[in-house]
Parts: structure tokens; C-alpha cells; sequence
């Protein structure tokens, strides 16, 4: 087992972006896109306003690092090929640069980096991964920055950028698209799939337990995976939605229609009048016509809705739907101060003891959602899909021990599969080609379709045998080293 530095460069404390942005849009606009699309994010008045990644809470410690620091808590590290090394380094501190096996930087943190430290960087030896693995929206934040940097210092020959996600298609041609533009490589890594991990696991397990078991543990037992597969059953199904998204309001309106909301968990942390600090801007597009882009209206039309019929069960069903059995004990107040707005990301074993399955209903659900291009970076090339992004959303069930139908983006299932994990397509009656469908709403309606034909009848013993399955694969320690080395190995 041989050694990897991992170093990071933090540089949280930095106030001032690099002048070189002001100058190079006032000297060379024709970079941008027409319309301009990253402007709203960087080069909008003030360069801070409005940005919440260029504010010290999300800046620091890049998110794939944050991960070798946490395998060593949780005694994971000795069943891979290497031992990572976390380490934190100056970008002054020559010797350690030139010691690293992999050099990190956060990706919010570019347009912080000086002339000084961009001319270093672009000199080492080592690769220089640029961390964006745990957002999914990084094209229109980053890709002019990594355009600019790399005119100016050539940093594309060891810089490659890394976005959330995993590999669904084999074809390359936005990957290409974006690196002839930028000059810069693009990988994918999936973070939530190894972070999900280390922070479920229990840490209330005896150092011995740790050190001799496979698996990293989580806080529910297989036994009890076991009685509450075996238990009687109050619902059909668990479906929780914290922040309010359209197609969140949509799939809820679509179980209300269908008659499942009664017989089943269903959560939703928002409510009307809305609550400024978390669903004004969407209540507003919704609200005011003039406001209703293109981008809202096909949203709504992969859901069979539209703007009017969504406000109007808005008002309809004003209230939250808290679900009892969560137990919640935490009441967030922010900015406005609200009393009722709970905190739904508690566990509690009675949902998964009294419920059949999950409804795992991912964020990104479509591909423009977080592969969105303008025109100058794409010129003649019509996009394909090339990646999907899993997060806790769909990786929460197999913790738990539920079974769970998935909708996101096309080859949700499919990347679960070649992750180790078993999908429980003859429970619910369909083939494995459910969610590979290219059109969304075919796959949506599909999926709905699905829930509303679900027969408990077809969970038998073999379903046990596939949660138990899953739960083993999401917490095996080697399984975790190997997902990491995977990716890593590329620039080893």
C-alpha cells in the first residue's frame, strides 16, 4: 500500500478577486455569451453581491479533500490501495507543492488566485484538480473564469475541473465542447455517493468493532432492517421534500389528484402566504405572469401542469405537511423569524418501520438543468447527456434499509447498478429501461404511473434479500476506497 498527498490550498481569508476579471470583460467582452449568462453570477456590480460561493461559509476546505479527512474518523482508510494523506498547505510554501501527489483547489476560489499564485500552479508537477464535485450547476459559474485564467497563464496543461455527477453516456462531446472552449479538462466525481457514507455512519460503535468489521456501520442495524421489513405495514410509501422546487409542488399536486397522499408519508416545507426566506422567489414567477420564463414553462410541462394550475392548488392547499413520526425536535428560524418551518432531515425509524418503499425523487431530474450552454461554447454541437447527479436523495433509502423507486435524470438506475447496487424493478413491475427514457416527461409519466400500479404483493423475501444487499454495498469500506480510486486514478 503506497502513499498519496493530497494537499489543498485554502484561501477562505481572501477578500479581493483578481483584477484580471475587471479587465479582461472591460478589454475583451466578445468572450461572453449573448445574452450574457455569467455576469448574473460574477461580473454583476459589485463581483461579491449576491454570490453565496464567494462568502467564507461554502469557501475552504475543497469538498474532495474534506472526504480523506473523514475516511481516517471512521477507520476506512486501510482498505484501498492507498493511504490519502488530507493535507492543508500555504500556495507560498514551494517545497509542499512540489511534495503533493494531487494539488486541490476549491473551485470558488479561482478568481481569488493572484498572478503570483496562478504562475505557481501553472508550473507544478503535480496535477491540479479544481473541486466543484458537490454542486451540479458549474458550466455558466466557471467556465469563463477557467477561459480566462487559462488565456492568461496556460494553467490548462495540469489544471482539469472536476463537477459532481457520474458518467451516464459515452459520448464526449460536451466534455470536448467545454474543454476546446476553456482549454481546461472536466472529470466527474460523485461525492454524495462516499459522503452520504461518513456521515451516517455511527460513531457510538467500539474502536475494535470498527477496526474488524468490513463495513462502516450506520446507526440502524441489519436486524432491525430485518423487523422492519417484517413489521405491518401503516403506508405505501415515504416521500419527503424539504425546499419547495416546481416539480416538487407538481408530483405532489399529481399524488393528491391520484388519491395517494392519505395512505402515505409525504412531506412538504412550504406553504402559503410563502415564507420570504425560502419560497418567495418561486411563489413570485409563479404569481406574476410576466415573470413565467421558458425555462418554467417546459419545466411544468415534463409534470402536465402548468403556472396557473400550480399557484391555484397553492392556494387551494396552503398549509406545510409535516409528517408526525419524524419526531422533529429542531425549529429553524432564519430572517423571518418563522415558528413552524421544521427541520425534515431527522431520522426516525417509525417511517421506514411503517412504510413499504421510498419515493427517491432526485433534484435534477433533466438534463439542461445542470448542463446548460451558450452559445459560444457550444457553437454547432447539440448537447447530449453525458452525466447524472445522485445525491442523498436517492442514497438515503439504501441507508436506511427501504426499498425505492428513483426518478432523476435518464440512468439514474443504471449508475445505481453499476455502483454495486441492486434496484427493485420486479416490486414495482417495470423494466430496467423505466428511466433511461431521453424524454422527460415519458419518464415522468411513466414513473407516476408506476406508483399509482404498485402491488405490495410482489415484496417477497427476495426484496429483503436486496435491501440487505444494498445496505452491505453503500457501507463496505472497500467498496468506498475502491469508488474513490476509481476517479483518482487517472491522475496518479
Amino acid at each position: 500500500m503506497s502513499d498519496i498527498i493530497c494537499a489543498w490550498i485554502d484561501l477562505s481569508n481572501r477578500k479581493s478577486i483578481n483584477p484580471i476579471f475587471d479587465e479582461y470583460l472591460t478589454i475583451q467582452p466578445s468572450w461572453c455569451s449573448e445574452p450574457p449568462i455569467i455576469e448574473e453570477k460574477i461580473f454583476c456590480e459589485d463581483l461579491n453581491s449576491g454570490v453565496a460561493y464567494f462568502t467564507n461559509t461554502s469557501r475552504g476546505t475543497p469538498h474532495i479533500t474534506h472526504l480523506f479527512g473523514s475516511l481516517d474518523v471512521r477507520r476506512v482508510s486501510g482498505y484501498g490501495p492507498h493511504t490519502y494523506h488530507n493535507k492543508q498547505i500555504s500556495i507560498s510554501d514551494h517545497d509542499q507543492i512540489d511534495r503533493a501527489d494531487l494539488l486541490f483547489v476549491h473551485a470558488d476560489d479561482m478568481v481569488f488566485l493572484t498572478q503570483d499564485d496562478l504562475e505557481i500552479l501553472a508550473k507544478t508537477s503535480c496535477p491540479v484538480l479544481v473541486d466543484a464535485s458537490f454542486e451540479a450547476f458549474t458550466f455558466t459559474y466557471y467556465y469563463p473564469v477557467l477561459k480566462i485564467l487559462n488565456d492568461l497563464f496556460d494553467i490548462g496543461k495540469n489544471f482539469t475541473f472536476i463537477v459532481g455527477g457520474d458518467l451516464s453516456h459515452e459520448s464526449n462531446n460536451i466534455p470536448k465542447a467545454f474543454s476546446e472552449y476553456t482549454g481546461v479538462n472536466i472529470d466527474v466525481f460523485n461525492y454524495f455517493r462516499i459522503n452520504e457514507v461518513l456521515v451516517a455512519s455511527s460513531q457510538s460503535q467500539t474502536n475494535d468493532h470498527k477496526t474488524s468489521y468490513p463495513n462502516v456501520n450506520n446507526a440502524i442495524t441489519e436486524e432491525q432492517i430485518i423487523e422492519n421489513f417484517n413489521a405491518e405495514k401503516t403506508k405505501d410509501f415515504l416521500c419527503l421534500n424539504n425546499r419547495p422546487r416546481f416539480h416538487r409542488m407538481a408530483l405532489i399536486d399529481d399524488l393528491r389528484e391520484n388519491n395517494l397522499l392519505e395512505n402515505n408519508y409525504v412531506s412538504r416545507r412550504w406553504q402559503y402566504p410563502a415564507k420570504s426566506h425560502i419560497v418567495q422567489p418561486v411563489i413570485h414567477e409563479l404569481w406574476f405572469e410576466h415573470n413565467h420564463s421558458p425555462r418554467m414553462i417546459n419545466e411544468l410541462a415534463i409534470y402536465n401542469t402548468t403556472p396557473s394550475k400550480l399557484l391555484d392548488n397553492l392556494k387551494k392547499y396552503p398549509e406545510q405537511m409535516i409528517i408526525p413520526e419524524l419526531l422533529e425536535e429542531v425549529e429553524v428560524k432564519i430572517k423571518d423569524n418563522t415558528p413552524n418551518l421544521l427541520n425534515d432531515r431527522s431520522f426516525s425509524n417509525e417511517i421506514y418501520k411503517n412504510s413499504i418503499y421510498s419515493l427517491a425523487v432526485e433534484t435534477y431530474y433533466e438534463s439542461s438543468f445542470i448542463d446548460s450552454y451558450p452559445e459560444v461554447l457550444i457553437k454547432d454541437i447539440k448537447p447530449l447527456p453525458w452525466r447524472a447527479f445522485l445525491t442523498e436523495k436517492v442514497y438515503k433509502p439504501i441507508q436506511y434499509g427501504h426499498m425505492f423507486i428513483p426518478f432523476g435524470m435518464p440512468c439514474t438506475s443504471k449508475i445505481l447498478s453499476e455502483q454495486g447496487f441492486e434496484n427493485f424493478h420486479e416490486e414495482f413491475n417495470c423494466d430496467d429501461q423505466y428511466d433511461l427514457d431521453a424524454d422527460d416527461n415519458i419518464r415522468y409519466n411513466t414513473f407516476l404511473e408506476i406508483i399509482k400500479n404498485f402491488d405490495k404483493s410482489r415484496v417477497n423475501n427476495n426484496t429483503l434479500d436486496k435491501i440487505i444487499h444494498n445496505y452491505r454495498t453503500f457501507y463496505n469500506k472497500e467498496h468506498i476506497m475502491n469508488h474513490i480510486f476509481k476517479f483518482l486514478k487517472t491522475y496518479l
